[in-house]
């Protein structure tokens, strides 16, 4: 289970916090420590997959609600990012990042298509009671 940290890295961000993470904040400034959640990881790129988070009152249990669509794109671009790292670019922009997921598109969208379906959607059972949702 991945832990949340409340104070974001004041380190430059390729990628720009979005509304998942927004929200992440706020459910952990309203909820604080007293519910449990599983977010996925890499959390700089899946955190802005993030759509919704649906509390249970009985448990307290959490479930962070995931876009599939927003899921692929957002491993896209952490596949892109992984791509560029294993060149050796010494200076990874957001442009550089986007230009390297749109020219090999075809492919990164495939690995991230796979990645999503065998490594994630299999194993939300086994993630625990307190597993992220998926929204189609």
């Amino acid at each position: 289970m991945a832990k949340h940290k409340t104070k974001t890295s004041k380190a430059k961000r390729i990628i720009p916090a979005g509304w998942g993470t927004h929200l992440i904040e706020a459910m952990v400034d309203e909820y604080g420590d007293e519910v449990n959640y599983v977010m996925l990881e890499p959390r700089e790129y899946l955190d802005n997959a993030v759509v919704n988070a649906v509390r249970d009152m009985k448990d307290s249990s959490c479930h962070l609600v995931y876009s599939e669509r927003l899921l692929k794109h957002w491993y896209g671009l952490y596949f892109a990012h992984a791509r560029l790292k294993k060149r050796k670019v010494k200076h990874i922009t957001r442009t550089s990042l986007e230009k390297e997921y749109k020219d090999n598109f075809e492919e990164i969208d495939q690995e991230a298509c796979e990645w999503v379906e065998y490594n994630t959607l299999r194993s939300m059972p086994y993630m625990g009671e307190n597993r992220p949702l998926l929204a189609m």
